[in-house]
């Protein structure tokens, strides 16, 4: 007799001689979740790139911000250039000189136009400019008052800028002129005015 029971009708036929089908263990949600899905070697790879984007964006970013600052930027200085040629009207003198502009900033700006007056001089430039890292000369125009004379006080040159971003900006730096190639020319041509009620510059 064999190990199987076999039964007619409603019985059921069980062979004992056949192995059962193995058990299939089923994870859990958790489990599925966080079972490892790739390797390690994988996972330091993708970590490294990771940083590596990080970085780059970071890098990128700062870039930009220290460009629109610099592009913002205006550090200008201006000093008392040469005079070209001159002349008197009564008690005005009118010069045709320069003005030497120092552009110490990162990028060029477009001078639109630098004016400056204090006691009797006048000055204002002919034309617009581009100032770029360094030196440039700018033509101006200057007139002083052969009364009221040149002071002894810096005059403030007041510079109306464009910058590298496309804005318009504004610096005033402080400018010597007496005892520079401007005054010297003035006083030439002031010293043989005269006229009453005025009294002439020595």
């Amino acid at each position: 007799m064999t190990s199987d029971h076999f039964a007619t009708g409603r019985e059921v036929v069980l062979n004992l001689d056949e192995p059962s089908a193995p058990r299939v263990r089923h994870r859990s949600f958790a489990g599925r979740l966080f079972a490892p899905r790739i390797g390690i070697p994988q996972f330091i790879a993708a970590l490294v790139v990771s940083v590596a984007v990080a970085v780059t964006a970071t890098h990128t970013l700062e870039s930009r911000r220290r460009q629109a600052a610099d592009n913002a930027h205006v550090a200008l200085t201006a000093l008392v250039g040469p005079v070209e040629s001159g002349g008197r009207n009564g008690r005005t003198v009118t010069l045709r000189a320069t003005l030497t502009v120092v552009n110490t900033g990162p990028a060029a700006v477009v001078l639109e136009e630098v004016t400056g007056t204090i006691g009797g001089l006048t000055f204002r430039s002919d034309r617009s400019a581009t100032i770029r890292p360094g030196v440039r000369r700018v033509a101006v125009t200057v007139t002083i008052d052969c009364v009221k004379g040149i002071p002894t006080e810096p005059v403030e040159a007041v510079m109306n800028v464009e910058t590298a971003d496309g804005q318009a900006r504004v610096a005033s730096p402080l400018m010597v002129v007496q005892g520079t190639l401007w005054a010297e020319a003035s006083e030439q041509m002031c010293r043989s005015f005269s006229h009453p009620g005025d009294r002439p510059v020595p």
